[in-house]
């Protein structure tokens, strides 16, 4: 089996897909650009025309003179990335932070130790796909308490205190992120926490 690349750009985006197609056959894909396409509208001889024209028309398939296997679409891959790096975001629940806030702090802790991360690590955990996991904390004291040990572990970390403009209180803890750091570092520090 062969895998291909194929830019569905026809539907207004692109999107790539692997195609696995037997390896002694060429993949014959054909996209038709819907929207150049005016079918004619039928009408018969003794009804008023309709003024609203197909707007998609039904493209009959390009046939082909041999009989070929219809190609399988996936769009996960085959072979699932094994990570051996990863970052995990604390979040506190306490707060009851709005989705958008959520997402801001999450965001600011996630860069924010990643600027402080050896280049070395910080490529290697790009290379691989950046992964992140989000966990969430009881409240100030959890968020210290990880904060400590990270630090004592020698991980990169970053604790981001919010300006209080919109939600909360000015130097309020919200987020700490620990890691871009190998998984066997950060897991012993954070494996009993649950997934916000």
């Amino acid at each position: 089996m062969t895998n291909e690349k194929i830019n569905n750009a026809f539907l207004g985006f692109s999107y790539d897909h692997t195609v696995k197609t037997p390896a002694d056959e060429p993949l014959d894909v054909e996209f038709i650009d819907t929207a150049a396409i005016e079918a004619p509208v039928e009408t018969p001889s003794n009804s008023t025309p309709d003024p609203t024209p197909n707007p998609i028309p039904n493209p009959t398939p390009k046939s082909t003179s041999k009989s070929t296997p219809k190609p399988e679409i996936t769009t996960q891959p085959s072979n699932p990335p094994q990570f051996r790096y990863k970052q995990v975001i604390l979040v506190r629940t306490d707060l009851n932070l709005s989705p958008g806030k959520l997402a801001a702090q999450v965001a600011h802790a996630s860069v924010n130790a990643f600027n402080v991360t050896s280049p070395l690590t910080r490529k290697s955990w790009l290379d691989e796909g950046h992964r992140k996991i989000v966990l969430r904390v009881a409240d100030d004291v959890a968020l210290t308490h990880y904060l400590s040990l990270a630090k004592s572990a020698g991980l990169p970390v970053a604790l981001i205190t919010d300006f209080g403009l919109t939600e909360l209180p000015p130097n309020t803890s919200t987020t700490l992120a620990i890691g871009p750091a190998l998984n066997e570092a950060i897991d012993p520090l954070t494996v009993q926490l649950k997934l916000l």
